[in-house]
């Protein structure tokens, strides 16, 4: 019996509010959103980047699309792209994310768009809700969905679900806004997959898996010429080795500031997935009993542990040597983690005496504290931890914060007072022309009486001093300059926060006081924490306004990743600083390599100068210059020292 035609419901039709209404739909039942280009690589992002890909907003641009998730997922994802038809949305499925980003799962719909090649896709946390969707969608078909969008220039006569034939309610249960000729291929649309040849899908055999490098570019499909929808040759996308690989991650766990530096996101992880958390720290050191070869496999192995019972499979930091600190479901034993690590340091003594171990688990009461606050109160906990080892007086991060809140009263006056009084030392390290093997500036560096510089610093961002901070390091460099350093033609670098520059009339306040002397031909401004910075635009001004008067500009602490090389391109400075972790790779990382000959080639086309930084010994000195890059700094050519002094390392 023919079913009663359904009014078709009226249709946006302008593009900009039909994106408008997508955006709006995605997220109400998604925590991330990402537009993917026809070259298969991320175009756009929104919603909760770190928390769910482990990557920031910028690095995550430009990477390919497959590589958030697990290999083995990546054929699966491939398919959900090729098969599916505009208008229509896939999903939700449960998938495994990268286990080299995170250990956690997501959801997963997509959907094309009439009228574009871009392909669109969600994430969200797997909660308990979105769980039982995506397993009635694998276990019943395709769940009940109605849209508006109408497909362009796509006549669709007939399909075929794809699922049971049992199941004709879900596949009933489908109502679109474009023509079908017949009504009955109409009704049976439900999956947003074009299976119209099963055996032709079934046809695409390569002898090889998707994440195999040898994988050649084109591939047969084995579809018949009368298909228009499938090209008879398939291409990949991809060269062999290219996008498929995995990105090379660090398998290490985070140092104490990385640690405090992502902790928002893995709060946010644990906040969104309603997971119960506790913090644990350990404070262990190595028997004398077990050689340092076997102590430094069983740290391997002991961080892979640490990662492993952590929220989200990275929640682990060494804080310092001998102390380590996971944030963790609440449900885990944490004596058991203990047990675990005393076992493994047993199997490398070999008199099997293994260590002592101390540790203590503190509530991280997340439902007092926003993600920033606890953020803080981890950085003060683990400097408690530092200092007084497992003994320290925390019982959990809202008592933490709430002593932070109070001891911040006093800190925040002694701040202002350093900052009013000028109260701080600086000192001076060389950054080397490899060229010349002559010191062509010296980079300024904070140092305060008490208490430790990193530490200060975030602070003051945290309150919104870091730009009264900038300006006493300027006054206090500018007087350098002008009374000990006047009959030298030394050059000097100054750090700029990101966050300072940020702030409203900043620039204008900087700009008065650089006018005091005229020394742009003896000073360069180094922009720091430029991965953080959220207005581009204010900084593109401010590097412009800048430049315009003589001054160098420098970004400090720049990555090889795709997205900030994008944004490069936006930003007329003089010189990006090499992230040091890129210069410990180098000599064992072909990876890193190959990162950084795009970045040298990008910087030769726009102009702009690489400064290396932590180079620590001739081999990677010799190794940069081999690549073309012009300047190092790092302890291989001076420590930060009071005076502007460079001796040439011994041979």
């Amino acid at each position: 019996m023919a079913k009663p035609k359904k009014n078709k419901p009226k249709t946006e039709t302008d593009p900009k509010k039909q994106r408008d209404k997508f955006l709006a739909f995605a997220f109400a039942s998604s925590d991330l959103f990402i537009e993917i280009g026809p070259n298969d690589k991320i175009i756009f992002v929104l919603g909760a980047v770190k928390a769910l890909t482990g990557f920031d907003e910028q690095s995550l641009i430009g990477k390919k699309w497959l590589e958030l998730f697990e290999k083995d997922e990546r054929k699966l994802c491939k398919k959900l792209k090729k098969e599916s038809i505009p208008g229509l949305r896939c999903g939700p499925i449960l998938i495994d994310l990268n286990k080299k980003i995170s250990k956690n799962k997501a959801i997963l719909t997509a959907i094309k768009m009439p009228g574009t090649k871009n392909y669109y896709i969600t994430l969200s946390f797997n909660n308990p809700l979105m769980d039982k969707l995506s397993k009635l969608v694998d276990e019943e078909g395709a769940l009940p969905l109605t849209t508006n969008l109408k497909p362009e220039d796509e006549k669709i006569e007939t399909l075929e679900t794809g699922f049971k034939a049992t199941d004709e309610a879900t596949a009933d249960a489908v109502t679109t806004d474009f023509d079908a000729k017949d009504e009955a291929a109409a009704e049976a649309i439900t999956t947003g997959f074009k299976a119209k040849d099963e055996a032709a899908t079934e046809a695409v055999t390569t002898g090889f898996d998707a994440t195999d490098d040898d994988a050649p570019e084109t591939i047969t499909t084995g579809f018949e010429a009368t298909d228009d929808d499938a090209p008879e040759v398939l291409t990949t996308g991809f060269k062999a080795g290219d996008g498929d690989e995995d990105e090379e991650f660090d398998d290490s766990i985070y140092n104490k500031a990385d640690f405090v530096d992502e902790a928002e996101a893995i709060f946010e992880i644990a906040r969104t997935q309603e997971i119960e958390t506790a913090l644990t720290v350990f404070d262990f050191s190595k028997s004398e009993t077990i050689t340092e070869e076997n102590w430094a496999e069983a740290m391997k192995k002991i961080s892979s542990l640490l990662r492993k019972e952590s929220i989200g499979g990275n929640a682990a930091a060494e804080i310092s040597e001998g102390q380590y600190s996971l944030i963790h479901d609440n449900a885990k034993d944490s004596a058991a983690i203990a047990d675990k690590i005393a076992a493994l340091c047993k199997e490398y003594d070999p008199n099997g005496n293994g260590i002592e171990i101390e540790s203590k688990t503190l509530k991280t009461d997340l439902e007092d504290l926003s993600d920033h606050e606890a953020a803080r109160a981890l950085h003060h906990t683990m400097s408690a931890f530092e200092e007084h080892g497992a003994k320290f007086d925390v019982d959990g991060l809202s008592s933490g914060f709430s002593t932070l809140v109070k001891s911040n009263e006093e800190k925040l006056k002694e701040f202002k007072s350093i900052i009013e009084r000028v109260d701080f030392e600086i000192v001076f390290q060389p950054v080397m022309n490899l060229k010349t093997k002559e010191a062509d500036h010296y980079e300024t560096l904070s140092r305060f009486r008490q208490g430790e510089i990193q530490e200060w610093i975030k602070f003051g961002e945290d309150v919104g001093l870091s730009g009264d901070f900038d300006l006493a390091v300027v006054e206090r460099t500018f007087n350098y300059v002008h009374y000990k350093a006047a009959t030298t033609r030394t050059k000097f670098s100054i750090n700029i926060s990101g966050k300072s520059i940020e702030q409203k009339n900043f620039a204008e306040r900087l700009d008065e006081q650089l006018s005091k002397r005229n020394l742009s031909d003896r000073v360069l401004l180094e922009i720091t924490d430029s991965a953080h910075i959220q207005n581009l635009q204010k900084v593109i001004d401010f590097i412009n306004k800048f430049r315009k008067q003589g001054y160098r500009i420098a970004l400090d602490d720049f990555s090889l990743a795709p997205g900030p090389l994008k944004y490069l391109r936006q930003l007329p400075v003089n010189f990006v600083k090499l992230d040091e972790k890129y210069t410990s790779r180098l000599t064992s990382s072909e990876k890193t390599v190959t990162g950084l000959n795009k970045l040298i080639k990008a910087c030769k086309e726009l102009n702009i100068e690489i400064i290396a930084e932590c180079v620590e010994n001739q081999e990677q000195a010799d190794m940069l210059a081999d690549v073309g890059i012009t300047y190092a700094q790092g302890h291989l050519y001076g420590k930060p020292a009071s005076n502007p002094n460079f001796t040439p390392p011994a041979k």
